[in-house]
């Protein structure tokens, strides 16, 4: 992405949208849910920036009665600019039918501009890791293909902002996106079948498939984990063998693994991470390519002929389900043989990296990585500013909570029960209840640890009217070796 010459802080900015909308710190806090400090501390920023999280974007731009993108280039970083080794695309190497009908028209300069947008901001993400940048540019593709009149590769492109959308915290608006998308997907499939179009039925059975499976994650584990959430996700993996819709299958199971890792089930988390890992690795058979569409395939570029970036998520994702089971030695296998390493900011599937024994572990082996893992020199606190970035609550929250049990490990009692009630509090606005749950719990023990048992107590009983309203059995164990803990002090 260029960076403009001409441009202003964030501070700058945010001082001259509030002011001239007449909107007070008070007033955008509470509209958009910042803490003050937080919006003091972006308002006495005067630094130039070169990433800048989505959510203060888009809050600025809804006060402002703009676009995202506009924010983005008047702070000099400017999504709409593709980068030169994106400058020709190769329609030959592109799967774009039935998502476009008439190939001439994927030569016309809004479909070629949305086209080099859509893989740019793919190589965003894939790359750099930067959620924030690739939704700005998926959404400026997206506004591309709906001016182009292309119904199809627009809602394409609308499940890529959802799915980013969500990964950013905005789980409503994620979640509208993502009903939009299935009743259009509907209204395709119902063409196609109405003009015996097999490749249209087929693309809408996809695009509503598809637009499940983002509501899947939102439903079955950002909000709660219950039993519930694993017959959700076999399910959806019958529907997308049914469409032929392969590309997507290795994430159900990353899915049904988190799930099964959140309900104790150690054996099944490893069983769907193995199953993960091999779907992953056969996607490269010839007979799926024909179901592939242009943004199917991950990207190569760092990793040279041959590599592919689903191999290193799917080893990240096996790395993290083997950690949070405990399964460290298996767990460090599969993270030497990760290829590339990224930006921490991309690393919402790693929930458990502080947990205190791996981190035990990293510190006895002599690590040697094919390219340098800069996960290894981040400290927790600037693990989670990075995080925080990412507008991801829920996985804030957990990762918060494992920084307090590291630091309960280490007897710091002070500093792990502050951790926990943070937890808690980014858990209770992400609505994740589960993981507010596991938080307050945590507080109630280290809470009983340092002689405020009726606080405890207190804490218990808060917690206990929200566990009995998840369908998930573990979580009620925990809650019952909780209490025990608390009434031994």
């Amino acid at each position: 992405m260029e960076i403009n010459l001409y441009h202003v802080s964030l501070g700058e900015l945010m001082h001259e949208i509030l002011v001239r909308n007449e909107v007070s710190v008070d007033t955008f806090c509470a509209r958009f849910g910042f803490s003050r400090a937080t919006v003091f501390r972006w308002l006495n920023d005067s630094g130039l920036v070169t990433k800048v999280p989505y959510a203060i974007v888009a809050s600025l731009a809804e006060v402002d009665r703009c676009t995202p993108a506009s924010i983005f280039q008047r702070l000099g970083i400017d999504v709409h600019t593709v980068p030169q080794g994106q400058a020709r695309l190769s329609m030959d190497d592109l799967r774009l039918y039935p998502l476009i009908r008439d190939f001439e028209r994927a030569t016309t300069p809004a479909v070629s501009e949305c086209l080099k947008l859509a893989i740019s901001a793919r190589e965003q993400y894939f790359d750099d890791g930067n959620m924030s940048r690739a939704l700005a540019i998926y959404e400026r593709a997206y506004q591309y293909a709906q001016y182009a009149k292309e119904p199809y590769l627009a809602a394409y492109l609308q499940l890529y902002v959802s799915n980013l959308l969500w990964m950013t915290g905005r789980l409503d608006e994620a979640r509208r996106m993502s009903e939009e998308t299935h009743d259009v997907a509907l209204k395709i499939q119902a063409e196609g079948n109405k003009k015996q179009d097999k490749a249209l039925s087929w693309l809408g059975s996809r695009l509503a498939v598809h637009s499940k499976l983002r509501t899947l994650w939102i439903d079955g584990w950002a909000h709660a984990v219950t039993r519930g959430s694993i017959a959700k996700g076999e399910a959806i993996i019958e529907e997308l063998k049914a469409c032929h819709f392969h590309q997507r299958i290795p994430y159900v199971y990353e899915y049904l693994a988190r799930c099964a890792v959140a309900l104790g089930e150690t054996e099944m988390a490893r069983e769907y991470v193995e199953l993960a890992e091999l779907h992953a690795y056969g996607l490269p058979r010839k007979q799926y390519a024909q179901y592939e569409l242009f943004l199917d395939a991950g990207s190569k570029s760092q990793g040279g002929l041959g590599y592919s970036r689903q191999e290193d998520h799917f080893l990240e994702t096996k790395m993290d389900i083997l950690i949070g089971i405990g399964a460290y030695d298996q767990a460090f296998e599969a993270y030497q043989q990760i290829n590339v390493h990224r930006n921490p900011q991309a690393y919402l599937t790693l929930h458990h990296w502080f947990d205190p024994h791996w981190q035990m572990l990293l510190s006895s082996q002599s690590i040697i990585t094919p390219v340098r893992d800069v996960k290894l020199a981040y400290s927790l606190e600037s693990w989670n500013e990075e995080l925080a970035e990412t507008g991801n609550k829920r996985v804030q929250a957990l990762l918060l909570v494992s920084q307090g049990r590291n630091l309960l490990a280490n007897g710091l009692l002070p500093e792990a029960q502050s951790s926990f009630v943070a937890a808690g509090q980014l858990a209770h606005e992400a609505k994740a209840l589960d993981v507010e749950a596991q938080a307050q719990m945590h507080y109630a023990e280290v809470t009983a640890r340092r002689g405020e048992r009726t606080v405890a107590n207190h804490a218990l009983s808060v917690i206990e009217g929200k566990v009995a309203r998840i369908d998930n059995p573990y979580l009620r164990y925990q809650l019952h070796t909780a209490a025990e803990a608390v009434m031994n002090q």
